[in-house]
């Protein structure tokens, strides 16, 4: 309970005017928070409407324009499949992103309505900004792809490091090291898998991110494979000749996962006009992906031939040729991961001064 005690007329006048305008935000204040409270967490729902009063637009045109439903139905034209009623979109697009939408939409409604504009209008406009939030959501996807990406760098660093330092009778437990430091960014890489997943499954194109980070999954699963077979070596004394071919194929495998990253990179900073420069930055690393896997793909020829001949065993042989195969393994997973990337650019892209490639 408070209590103010005006000087004048004039005083008491201007604050029971304050006081009115500040009252008229309480009026529904429960259910715009309970409407709100269907797309973010309750503790946003207070700031946003908190917001909404201090920016002097409040909640009752939101209210009187549908409310959550009005939310609902946007979501109906973002989503790729049928909504279940409730779905929190903060869980889709982020906390930060929600809440600064809804404090879009509480201003967006109370001017429009204020200024006498078509209802029709407003709630169309409100649907549209969704759909800009949601075309966000899939550069969000992207950049954790990158993510992703430059954890196949670091793994695929690492296995050629430790065939090198094999070869060159180094300490065994630089190699073990290496294993788990290729298993933690593994894990990493798996929660960065079931993310994608999980959102992509609420926006469209999905297939597009659902079959790439697949892809990309095989290939760091590959090559974490190969960091703990490469554990095994220096009991099994793997002759000098196959140790080379090993090594020549590692090298390759990390020089193709570099320019998948870049890859990545081009197509996330390619605008949808694209321009000649951003064209040739694309497509040029994509064609060396490709051209690194065929180039791989004869180096395990190679490596093949030499395990026959060279080895005196069938624990060397066995071992030098899980160590070949998983790395083939990991360049043939790059290169189609580079051909989803390659596909999907030919789909949203208009290569300037090519027309719609």
């Amino acid at each position: 309970m408070g209590r103010f005690r005006a000087k004048n007329r004039e005083e008491l006048k201007s604050f029971l005017t304050l006081l009115g305008s500040r009252i008229v935000f309480l009026i529904d204040w429960n259910r715009a928070r309970k409407s709100l409270r269907n797309f973010m967490r309750n503790v946003d729902c207070i700031k946003v409407l908190h917001w909404a009063a201090e920016n002097e637009c409040g909640h009752r045109a939101f209210l009187i324009l549908g409310g959550e439903q009005l939310i609902f139905g946007a979501l109906e034209l973002a989503y790729r499949a049928p909504l279940p009623y409730g779905e929190p979109l903060y869980q889709i697009i982020g906390n930060e992103r929600t809440a600064e939408y809804f404090q879009w939409v509480l201003q967006r409604a109370s001017k429009g309505l204020l200024a006498g504009e078509s209802l029709l209008l407003i709630q169309d406009e409100i649907r549209a900004e969704l759909l800009r939030y949601f075309h966000s959501a899939e550069q969000d996807l992207m950049e954790i792809c990158s993510e992703h990406a430059s954890l196949i760098v670091e793994t695929a660093g690492v296995v050629r490091d430790s065939l090198l330092y094999i070869a060159y009778k180094g300490d065994p437990n630089f190699v073990l090291r290496n294993s788990k430091r290729a298993k933690v960014w593994e894990s990493q890489a798996d929660e960065f898998v079931n993310k994608i997943r999980t959102i992509s499954k609420r926006i469209e194109n999905a297939e597009f991110f659902e079959k790439l980070i697949s892809h990309m999954d095989d290939i760091i699963d590959a090559l974490e494979d190969v960091a703990f077979f490469a554990t095994l070596i220096p009991s099994v004394n793997i002759s000098k000749n196959i140790m080379e071919s090993l090594e020549k194929m590692a090298g390759i495998g990390l020089e193709s996962s570099r320019e998948f990253l870049k890859t990545i990179y081009a197509y996330q900073c390619s605008t949808r006009i694209c321009t000649l420069k951003e064209m040739q930055a694309f497509f040029g690393s994509t064609a060396q992906v490709i051209s690194l896997e065929r180039i791989c793909d004869e180096a395990f020829r190679e490596a093949n031939r030499i395990i026959v001949e060279e080895s005196t065993d069938f624990k060397e042989a066995m071992l030098a040729r899980d160590l070949a195969r998983k790395i083939e393994e990991a360049s043939n997973s790059l290169m189609l991961a580079a051909f989803t990337i390659r596909e999907r650019a030919f789909e949203v892209h208009v290569w300037e001064g090519y027309g719609n490639v």
